[in-house]
């Protein structure tokens, strides 16, 4: 039998192996008008968070308007691949 868990503790059972997910890529500090969806898209961080966003709502479309929003939430969150899909799903 074979368990994935996630956890930021280990079980402390026999067998088990952690693995540390690093961050993914986030963007700086860019200005609204100097970053656009295209640009977003580059980012580790953004294209997860834009792949979880469509699949808890296939209308969602990551335009140039909203791409420093999510560039921005992918920041706050600091590239935690699993932060951020529970803020894509929200």
């Amino acid at each position: 039998m074979r368990i994935l868990a996630t956890s930021r503790q280990g079980l402390s059972i026999s067998g088990e192996a952690a693995y540390r997910m690093p961050s993914l890529a986030i963007p700086e500090n860019l200005g609204a008008d100097s970053f656009d969806a295209e640009t977003a898209l580059s980012y580790g961080s953004i294209e997860l968070f834009v792949e979880r966003a469509k699949a808890a709502d296939a209308r969602f479309v990551l335009t140039d308007e909203i791409a420093p929003v999510v560039a921005d939430i992918c920041r706050r969150l600091d590239g935690m691949a699993f932060a951020i899909e529970l803020a894509a799903r929200a």
